[in-house]
């Protein structure tokens, strides 16, 4: 059991703080050279340090769900204990909440608590046992836990998946279509990455389009497989473009992308912001490319970056400089949170009834959960056009957001 100190987390018989010591630990790991180890003892620690890591993963889930219970995350200002880790430990949003539900699970999932925790069954396996779980159903559940863990304990992963997969067609037989789900992500390289859950059929009729427009291996073609089906993507997002998008007539003049850049830039190939509205940068080289042979839709902001202004004699913020924002702010720019435009609202930092102008340099981007922060929460901003400054209700600064060079 353990008791909170003022610095450390210190356990009953155990004089120090385990974090300390678990961090010496890997501080002194990180120094070896596994390039000099002899096979066997290189095999015998991959394992090893694979299994002390799992274990470590199921008591973070533990923590987790606690400090979720606790919304330890709303001293920040975040949305939830998800986007709280995903801020502050640098966790995908679909991590940090399955590790949360994992927690939770594990409570009431005494076996699979046990063989994870000694590190008999992986991170994985052990997840894939707790996603099994469906209120109402844990007596089902604890019937054949065992079962599952002993499958997981041997390795006996067909065994298991056909285990799992009969739990979820008895407790959630429509579970495949209620969990699909599309998400996009750009990487710091700046490529665009996803992660797709379909249902059967779903997945029968992406697979069927994507055979149909993915170009069959030929000897003087060095793509791989995976790189053939993602052109086969790009093209048929093409064509639908091309075809119109609904509410549209078929065939009409529709952009295929939004390019946001500096004048300098496109015309002379100039240092300067040229980027995708989704993906990000992008070389002048291929904004000039993309600009040759695609219907674009291009913002051109003068040497300061500011597209435009409108005076205080309007309240409600008009499209074009609503675009404005979007294009110089690219989503909320609350400390920690990078919602994206679409889920945002124009927040004026100094209010229209205090005599704030609707004007570009007194506007910025904020998604639902932090305008009513700044409003009802009591937080405060201030905003010089360029940096942000955000208050706690006890004045205290949270960290400022500048403006992306």
């Amino acid at each position: 059991m353990y008791s909170t100190g003022q610095d450390s987390i210190q356990s009953d018989g155990f004089d120090g703080d385990p974090l300390a010591l678990l961090a010496e630990a890997v501080e002194v790991l990180g120094k070896i050279d596994p390039a000099e180890l002899p096979d066997s003892v290189l095999a015998d620690d991959v394992l090893g340090l694979r299994r002390l890591l799992d274990r470590g993963e199921c008591v973070f889930a533990r923590w987790a769900v606690v400090s979720h219970r606790r919304g330890v995350g709303a001293r920040d200002g975040a949305v939830s204990t998800a986007g709280w880790l995903r801020t502050r430990a640098g966790m995908t949003q679909s991590r940090a909440s399955r590790a949360i539900a994992a927690g939770e699970a594990l409570e009431v999932m005494p076996a699979t608590a046990a063989a994870w925790g000694s590190g008999e069954i992986s991170a994985d396996h052990a997840g894939w046992i707790t996603q099994a779980r469906v209120p109402g159903f844990e007596a089902a559940l604890a019937a054949v836990e065992p079962t599952l863990v002993g499958h997981a304990r041997r390795g006996e992963l067909r065994e298991l998946k056909a285990g799992l997969a009969r739990i979820r067609d008895l407790t959630r037989p429509d579970s495949l279509h209620d969990e699909r789900g599309f998400s996009l992500a750009r990487t710091f390289r700046g490529a665009v990455v996803g992660e797709l859950s379909l249902d059967a059929e779903g997945g029968e009729i992406v697979r069927k389009a994507l055979d149909a427009y993915t170009d069959p291996p030929l000897p003087a073609d060095d793509r791989t497989a995976a790189q053939r089906r993602a052109d086969a993507l790009v093209a048929l997002c093409r064509v639908a473009l091309d075809a119109g998008l609904p509410g549209r007539v078929s065939g009409s003049q529709v952009p295929h992308v939004s390019l946001i850049l500096d004048h300098d830039t496109l015309a002379h190939g100039l240092d300067g912001r040229c980027e995708l509205e989704h993906a990000g940068p992008v070389s002048p080289s291929t904004a000039r490319r993309i600009c040759c042979d695609a219907a674009v839709s291009r913002v051109v902001t003068d040497p300061d970056g500011i597209p435009l202004e409108v005076g205080r004699s309007r309240r409600t913020v008009p499209p074009p400089l609503r675009r404005a924002v979007v294009v110089r702010d690219r989503g909320c720019r609350f400390p920690g949170c990078d919602r994206d435009p679409a889920r945002c609202q124009v927040h004026h930092v100094t209010h229209w009834a205090d005599g704030g102008p609707t004007v570009l340099e007194n506007l910025i981007l904020v998604c639902s959960h932090h305008h009513h922060l700044l409003h009802e929460g009591r937080w405060h901003a201030t905003f010089d056009g360029h940096t942000l400054h955000t208050h706690r209700p006890d004045r205290t600064e949270l960290t400022h957001s500048a403006l992306a060079a």
